[in-house]
């Protein structure tokens, strides 16, 4: 279970700084310091145990970005008894790519700096020789 909570912190830490770039311009400093803060959390109880997670937090807020887009791109207009609001959509398709390339990648990372040592340490019985 330990193994676990390592991967899903260090998601935490990826899904925070990949928040602060894209909300650079408005609350993306507010996402740094969360980024800082998991980052330094994760370095001190993980010891680099489960850090593919990152791949995969950063997966996250790109995955998000692509499903809000999911009507675009171009301009999309709702109507409502008051009145009507458009807005302008981005193409959802090269958010998701990225975010299913980088989620793969991050499962695959998270597996592998999980993963026990292996058996190559034990020490096996020696031949008698008679």
């Amino acid at each position: 279970m330990k193994s676990v909570l390592a991967v899903l912190l260090w998601v935490a830490v990826g899904a925070f700084g990949c928040l602060s770039v894209l909300a650079l311009l408005s609350i993306g400093w507010m996402f740094a310091i969360l980024t800082a803060a998991a980052l330094v959390l994760a370095i001190l109880l993980t010891r680099g145990r489960g850090v593919g997670g990152l791949v995969l937090g950063v997966a996250l807020p790109l995955a998000w970005v692509g499903w809000m887009n999911r009507q675009g791109p171009g301009e999309v207009c709702t109507s409502t008894s008051t009145g009507t609001q458009c807005v302008e959509m981005f193409n959802p398709w090269p958010f998701l790519a990225v975010a299913a390339i980088l989620a793969a990648l991050g499962i695959v990372l998270a597996i592998v700096t999980v993963r026990p040592a292996g058996r190559s340490a034990q020490a096996r019985p020696a031949a008698s020789r008679d």
